[in-house]
């Protein structure tokens, strides 16, 4: 095997691999990855089991091949290098040599047989195909991954729901039973039979993936046990979490009892303000809603009266008169005991405190 490359095409895709390899070193091959040749350059792929990627760079084939190298130690050897081409060659067995201008390394080399098949290719198995801007899903998962849990032994609460909201709608929706995240975009195209689940791994290397994504559009393939996302020259793909996400539409309240309108800026200044005496174990927060105004207060033990008050709520009640705005809804109290039945229950009696009485 020998080819030569452009040396910030290689960083380029090296660098898309490295959250996709095993670092635990459970199986050595694992934390490799396979160089092979592919159509008019050479292929990096990677894989730990549970997500994996493919990436094909325009290289210069001259001794066709296939190795296994260490991914961290050959992404950190191309990027310090200063030369604008890098030569990989096999050199004795279990040996490759990496050329940069007056540089030489030698890297072990793992057998290429021993590098697991991943669903990628005109055999692997097709499913549901759904295309999508991969702006648009960038967005869905943005709105949605940091409400997964991370907690593992909740196994069904560990990943993204991907489904159908109302006819030609896409929907995510995540949850750690704190909070729940959701977001449906337009979509006539997508049609799923049944929601999945996405672990939370997969998503964040699909969403680096997009961010250097040079197309305009992503095809999803979802099949029975893994999604796969289809660019031009990079393939991904998950496994599915197995098990069923909980029923979350109970928790979203059809009718509310109370709503406000306040500017978003000023509502989220407040909030970061009054988390400043919220508990660091549970973060709550007690949101007021009186007739001169809205205010909150943080649900932490040693804070009783601290503040300035009615002038806290006279100027929240004039920040929520100006022109841009977020609705804050009040639900009633049986969605609210729904929600503490899908969430992690009630808290424990060391942790119902009363609320302190200081309004921003």
């Amino acid at each position: 095997m020998e080819f030569t490359v452009r040396r910030e095409d290689l960083v380029r895709g090296l660098y898309l691999v490295q959250g996709v390899v095993e670092r635990r070193n459970t199986l050595p091959i694992l934390s490799n990855v396979l160089v092979e040749p592919a159509g008019e350059g050479i292929a990096l792929t990677a894989t730990d089991m549970e997500v994996g990627l493919r990436g094909v760079v325009v290289a210069e084939v001259r001794k066709k091949g296939a190795v296994t190298l260490n991914a961290r130690k050959l992404y950190e050897i191309v990027r310090e290098v200063t030369a604008e081409e890098v030569v990989l060659k096999s050199a004795q067995a279990g040996w490759v040599e990496v050329l940069a201008g007056r540089s030489k390394f030698k890297i072990v080399s793992l057998d290429a047989k021993d590098f697991p098949q991943l669903p990628f290719g005109p055999d692997a198995p097709q499913g549901t195909a759904i295309s999508i801007a991969a702006g648009t899903l960038r967005e869905m998962i943005d709105r949605t991954l940091f409400a997964v849990s991370s907690d593992e032994t909740r196994f069904n609460l560990s990943g993204v729901f991907l489904g159908n909201g109302e006819p030609g709608t896409l929907r995510m929706v995540a949850t750690d039973g704190h909070r729940l995240a959701l977001i449906d975009r337009r979509l006539p195209n997508a049609k799923i039979e049944r929601g999945v689940m996405m672990p939370r791994k997969g998503l964040v290397e699909a969403r680096k993936l997009l961010d250097d994504a040079e197309d305009s559009e992503v095809t999803m393939l979802l099949s029975p046990k893994d999604v796969r996302l289809v660019l031009r020259s990079t393939s991904f793909f998950m496994r599915l979490i197995e098990g069923e996400f909980p029923d979350y539409r109970q928790v979203i309240p059809g009718t509310t009892r109370v709503q406000a309108r306040a500017n978003r800026d000023d509502f989220l200044a407040a909030l970061r303000r009054i988390s400043l005496l919220a508990s660091e174990r549970s973060h709550l927060l007690l949101p007021k809603m009186p007739s001169t105004g809205a205010g909150f207060s943080p649900r932490s033990r040693g804070w009783s009266h601290a503040g300035p008050g009615d002038d806290a709520r006279r100027t929240a009640a004039r920040r929520i008169r100006r022109s841009r705005y977020v609705t804050v809804c009040k639900q009633p109290a049986s969605k609210m005991r729904a929600e503490r039945r899908v969430g992690a229950g009630v808290p424990p009696a060391a942790q119902r405190t009363r609320p302190a009485r200081w309004s921003t």
